[in-house]
């Protein structure tokens, strides 16, 4: 049998005791993360046993867990891979967080189960005195690795499971901090190799192995990188990932980081270039909910640096995608629609939460799609009772289950990101001798129907269901797949074991045999293999043939499924042009037919379309595409369409009239619009035929003619401005019909702008119509905009026509804002402030009323004065700048230089929590103590005790005018203080300091002012003495301690 179910290993001999408190952020982490959990218990300072800790673990219906590895065979292991041997390869990062020896100890272990029984009994040590790896990928006779600033092969050229022959591919990843590391190194579905740069970038160049040939390094900033290691070329691609990179079957890359457990790249740099929608339509999405829309559910306490983040992602790493084998909704005791399309697990670690989040995916128009569950689930698919379990990344065992690495620590935060008193904590370091690898497997013996999981109890299963690897890794070590024949490999690809299609398409890719074509295409087209088999055989195929133009249409034909047509197109696209757009007419003919279909064959084919010259398309085809109502569908098109653009925009805009406008088209319409229009007016060859129409002529026709419905009417004055801006038709002849039609649009807008026509428009296009009719900037339109200014229009509304009044007539706007300003909300003098500096007269006049307080400068606030001093330049800089240094408090000074000698007490946080409750819990939020009312102080860790004691003892020294307190008089003569917490476009919500919520409808407000100071009074000194105050801040920067889980003491005047 392959190792100890964990459902069968001994209870501990004690209960699990949970010993640190302060896990801010992973060795995969680059920013603030989640800390670890709540201590329970005395600690301890070195690990459960292996098996004490298997036994923590519990997982989904119809899965166990069984322990592969454990020390002293691997210690800190940060990926593990399987060789076509049964071998299991690991990467030890053991010197994390910093190296303290004189030479480097990570590492690369081989792993050999000798006894057959599928738990590792022995280790050769492949590559030793490693610098930071952090990732591995097995190639050829040795192991791709990423490492300090590196991407390296290591070979074995004679065998013995050493190293002796190392190979640096690329340098100059950036190595700021041993968590920001380039990482897993993959092969690609383009038979590239693709990188993830670890958020840092860096200037990437080719290695010593290259030195004969030239490239200049590349900057990669926000990006990811892939190479051609037999060309020796590097590009930037779509990014950037953090510590994670898998290719899903239909090669769709996707990466993740803290906040985003799962991000799927969409379009890749080379579907970007010359696109006009580029940086509209987005070329990433979160295909699991991320940031603060996550949900995680932990079985240890899990807790962060902000109450906000609690049971979120906020440390996602090591993402993972796997096919759903056929038989496994049923084994699994779940159900999923049936069809003929490929349904796909991604897995997810979060390490602060112990666990691994799984859900299901398939593939829809343009990207992967969750699978909604049956019911709502608030089990994980594994999580675990020992907060030492520390999952950094998953893969696929041999036996085509899923594997999990546990770098298992107690504290693995670097200490750049803690606080100043954990920065040398004595157990920094405690299990840093440990790590172990798990393989999840699905059951054969499912609970009785109805049974549901129990989160306190392992999951139990037969000693027979851990065969599986057992007999795999035994069948590889006595026959290795390097040794079998290609067509035996090839018969391989007709199981569903996905770790099996891996590595047999990368061994055939290896061998470049290109004998083996016949046996794939037979393979690729044989209804009884599983899709994800079939397609590995089209990956092998098209990476090998020499023919790729015949062997991909032998494919794209109608005999074949969707899925097949999707995932070859997929790869096309991803290919070398010359390769396989031969000849280009003809093949550009498939491709139109393809984009012509639906669904993701249609994207796919329309990317490929970008690049296969083709004439004329057929308006079938635009209109088709044009109207889909994806935006990536639409941002393919404009690609594959840059030669007509004019079509298209038509198309796109004539498709409008039938869509349904929900918030997220509403929101794109506009810059969509902007963006066609401005590449089909830079395509349009001047004419001076007053009878050639282009489309916004057209479109500034039907605008006059037709009661168009909201998104056409939106969109057709964004364009029409756009168009117009750029100059093209605006000056047309007199005799010619589109200067009329130009008048007759104004006037149509101006009608819109001020909903005079008796109809309902949205907002959005009200903003619209007040943007094309300010472009002219007609004096006579200044009414017009003064009348929606003083109305106190909705907020959109408002800002578009203040900017128009300030565009067309800036003096007499410029009194009305200097009017304003004390009054208005805090987004509202955002807003104003903006515009100041854009004319003269108006900044002076401001300065001046700052100066002489016509205008207090609290109501405005430091910040918003300092962002105008940025923005101005001179003599006005300098004076802005003195009004804020005025706004010192001198009197407050005083008394923080009295209360100042609080810091060299001793602070006790246990009677701070009392001060805490009785004096700031009304406002403030700490662990379970409080309301939320002002800013979040919760996470303190970059705040020193004497930011702190400023803080508490003069509020109003530096506050953000969001949290000014605010006086509302409503109609019925109440007084409401308190903080604006939203503005929508009918109320104000008001937030008081005990915490109840306001909603004031904008029409019973009668006057709203902001006071210029913070809804947190002065004078705080007067109710508690100095030791009082050194007991807060000691609460303030120390809450999380209070329960002892970490071992230092923690002093305030050691802060």
């Amino acid at each position: 049998m392959p190792g100890t179910p964990l459902a069968n290993c001994p209870p501990p001999a004690r209960p699990c005791r949970v010993y640190f408190v302060y896990l801010f952020v992973l060795w995969i982490l680059g920013g603030i993360a989640p800390a670890s959990t709540l201590a329970q218990s005395e600690l301890r300072s070195a690990p459960l046993s292996p098996a004490e800790s298997a036994g923590q673990i519990a997982t989904a219906p119809g899965w166990t867990a069984h322990l592969v590895a454990a020390e002293p065979l691997v210690v800190d292991p940060v990926e593990a891979a399987f060789d076509d041997a049964g071998r299991l390869w690991v990467v030890e990062m053991r010197d994390y967080p910093f190296r303290i020896a004189e030479t480097p100890r990570g590492r690369i272990r081989v792993l050999v189960d000798e006894n057959g029984d599928g738990r590792y009994d022995a280790a050769r040590t492949f590559a030793d005195h490693l610098e930071m790896p952090t990732g591995l990928a097995l190639w050829r006779d040795g192991a791709v690795v990423t490492m300090a600033g590196e991407l390296v092969f290591l070979r074995d050229t004679d065998g013995d499971l050493q190293s002796d022959t190392r190979e640096q591919w690329l340098t100059g990843f950036a190595q700021d901090n041993e968590q920001l590391r380039a990482n897993h190194p993959r092969i690609g579905p383009d038979g590239w190799w693709y990188i993830a740069c670890g958020l840092r970038g860096g200037q990437v160049q080719l290695g010593t192995r290259y030195s004969h040939r030239l490239q200049q390094p590349i900057e990669i900033g926000k990006r990811d990188i892939r190479f051609d290691a037999v060309r020796g070329k590097i590009e930037p691609v779509t990014g950037p990932a953090q510590f994670g990179l898998t290719f899903d079957p239909f090669a769709s890359r996707l990466f993740c980081s803290n906040r985003n457990p799962a991000v799927q790249v969409i379009l890749e740099q080379a579907d970007l270039a010359d696109n006009p929608l580029a940086g509209i339509v987005p070329a990433t999405l979160d295909v699991l909910p991320a940031g603060a829309d996550s949900r995680v559910y932990p079985l240890v306490q899990a807790w962060t640096t902000s109450n906000l983040h609690a049971g979120q992602f906020t440390a996602a790493c090591g993402v993972f995608t796997l096919p759903v084998p056929g038989d496994a909704p049923a084994l699994e005791g779940t159900s999923v629609p049936l069809s003929d399309e490929i349904l796909q697990w991604v897995f997810v670690c979060e390490p602060t939460g112990s666990l691994v989040h799984r859900q299901l995916l398939r593939r829809g128009t343009s990207h992967l799609e969750r699978v909604p569950a049956a019911e709502a689930e608030q089990q994980e698919w594994l999580a675990s009772r020992d907060p030492w379990f520390r999952p950094v990344n998953v893969g696929c065992a041999a036996d085509g289950s899923v594997l999990i690495v546990d770098m298992h620590r107690a504290v693995i935060e670097h200490p750049q990101w803690v606080p100043t008193e954990l920065k040398q904590r004595p157990d920094e370091r405690w299990g840093d001798a440990a790590g172990r690898i798990y393989s999840i497997a699905l059951a054969t013996t499912m609970a009785p129907a109805g049974d549901k999981p129990d989160p306190s109890r392992p999951r139990t299963a037969p000693l027979e269901t851990t065969s599986h690897l057992a007999a795999m890794v035994r069948d590889l070590g006595r026959r290795p797949l390097r040794g079998r024949p290609a067509v035996e490999l090839v018969n391989l690809l007709r199981t569903d074991n996905h770790w099996m299609h891996q590595t047999v398409t990368r061994i055939l890719i290896e061998r470049e045999d290109r004998s083996v074509l016949e046996s794939l295409s037979q393979t690729a087209s044989d209804e009884s293999v599983p899709p994800t088999g079939r397609i590995a055989a089209v990956q092998a195929a098209m990476l090998l043939t020499s023919d790729l133009a015949q062997t991909a249409a032998s494919w794209l034909g109608p005999q074949s499924p969707d899925w097949m047509r999707t995932a070859v197109l997929a790869r096309l696209r991803r290919l070398p042009v010359e390769r396989w757009c031969e000849p280009p007419r003809e093949f550009a003919l498939q491709l139109q037919r393809s984009a012509g279909g639906s669904g993701a064959e249609q994207f796919e084919a329309l990317l490929c379309l970008r690049h296969c010259p083709m004439g004329e398309p057929p308006q079938a085809l635009l209109r088709t595409v044009a109207q889909s109502p994806d935006p990536w569908v639409l941002a393919a098109a404009a690609g594959a369409f840059a030669e007509h653009p004019g079509d298209l925009l038509w198309h796109w805009w004539q498709g409008l009239s039938r869509s349904a406008v929900t918030a997220s088209l509403s929101a794109r319409i506009v810059p969509i619009a902007e963006a066609l229009t401005r590449q089909a007016v830079s395509r349009a060859e001047p004419v001076d035929d007053a009878n050639v129409v282009f489309p916004w002529d057209q479109i500034a026709r039907e605008l006059d003619t037709s009661d168009l419905p909201e998104a056409q009417l939106g969109a057709g004055l964004a364009i029409l401005r756009t168009a117009w801006d750029a100059g093209r038709r605006d000056a047309s002849t007199a005799e010619s019909p589109l200067r009329e039609a130009r008048s007759k649009t104004l006037q149509r807008a101006r009608s819109v702008a001020t909903a005079s026509n008796g109809r309902s428009v949205p907002e959005w296009v009200r903003v619209e119509a007040i943007r094309l009719v300010a472009h002219v900037r007609d004096p006579q339109d200044v009414a017009i905009w003064k009348q929606l200014v003083e109305a106190e229009s909705p907020p959109p509304l408002w800002q578009a026509a203040l900017q128009a009044w300030f565009a067309t007539e800036p003096d007499s706007c410029g009194v009305y804002l200097l009017a304003g300003l004390p009054r208005w909300t805090p987004s509202r003098q955002r807003i104003a402030l903006e515009m100041v500096p854009r004319h003269a007269q108006t900044l002076e006049a401001l300065v001046r009323a700052l100066e002489s307080g016509v205008i207090a400068p609290r109501q405005l606030g430091s910040s918003a004065i300092e962002r105008l001093a940025a923005r101005t330049r001179g003599p006005l800089a300098d004076r802005l700048r003195a009004i804020v240094r005025s706004l010192s408090n001198t009197n407050r000074a005083e008394v923080v230089a009295r209360y100042r000698s609080a810091l060299e007490l001793h602070g006790d946080p246990s009677a701070g929590r009392a001060v805490f409750q009785q004096y700031c819990a009304s406002c403030h939020r700490i662990g379970e103590i409080g309301t939320q009312v002002g800013p979040d102080i919760s996470d303190s860790r970059t705040k020193t005790p004497e930011q702190l004691l400023v803080a508490i003892l003069d509020p109003n020294a530096a506050i953000d005018n969001a949290f000014f307190r605010y006086t509302v008089l409503t109609a019925d003569d109440q007084v409401i203080e308190g903080l604006i917490a939203e503005e929508t476009p009918d109320a104000v919500v008001v937030v008081q300091q005990d915490g109840r919520r306001h909603v004031i409808p904008r029409s019973e407000i009668t006057d709203l002012r902001a006071s210029g100071v913070s809804l947190m009074p002065e004078g705080f000194e007067a109710q508690i003495q100095l030791q009082q105050m050194a007991d807060l801040i000691a609460f303030i920067k120390g809450w999380r301690y209070l329960q002892g889980g970490v071992p230092i003491e923690y002093e305030l005047q050691d802060r």
